[in-house]
């Protein structure tokens, strides 16, 4: 792994082999007329040697491999009448803590970002060919909030080693917000 300062300088390069043990579940089903679904999956990644400029690493966490992530939410197929079907879903994906990685260091660190979750919502619809001309072999438009609560998070976090955007001193962490509020639309049309 390559190992920069702040302002990119190369320090060298990190080497080491690391372990995953986890487990993934999954389920699916259906709820009268409604669709469930989930996932879960659980981690603990370590290194069983990693060094850097001479100093051994042994035994830290391996950065940004989550701990804990599952996704669970349901869909609704329902029939309105004039061949258009509307398909609202619902999710919610969580991100379980992780390790962040130290620039001072070279190496990984204990201290960890906290978990995150964000709740989606969609609402779809099948629409009759005809509108196409009878065209299309099928069209369908969606609507989708992603974040639907607005929940401020970082995505990316790492403890810095100085220098970046002419910081003088290291060791503070750097982060990347995670998405806001996403509000889209798509029209799918095939022929």
């Amino acid at each position: 792994m390559a190992v920069s300062s702040g302002n990119g300088q190369f320090l060298g390069l990190g080497t080491g082999d690391s372990n995953y043990h986890g487990v993934n579940l999954s389920a699916e089903g259906a709820l009268g007329k409604a669709h469930l679904f989930g996932n879960a999956n659980f981690e603990h990644a370590h290194f069983n040697h990693y060094a850097f400029n001479g100093t051994n690493y042994d035994g830290l966490p391996v950065s940004y491999v989550p701990d804990t992530t599952f996704n669970v939410g349901a869909y609704y197929r329902a029939p309105m009448g004039g061949g258009i079907v509307l398909k609202p879903r619902a999710w919610y994906q969580y991100t379980g803590s992780q390790h962040v990685f130290d620039n001072n260091l070279g190496a990984p660190s204990q201290q960890t970002m906290p978990a995150y979750g964000t709740l989606n919502l969609s609402v779809g619809a099948e629409l009759p060919r005809e509108l196409a001309g009878g065209l299309a072999h099928s069209i369908e438009l969606n609507l989708e909030v992603l974040n639907a609560l607005g929940k401020r998070y970082n995505a990316f976090e790492e403890i810095s080693s100085g220098g970046l955007y002419n910081t003088p001193t290291a060791g503070y962490v750097l982060a990347l917000p995670g998405t806001p509020r996403v509000i889209y639309g798509t029209l799918d049309v095939k022929f």
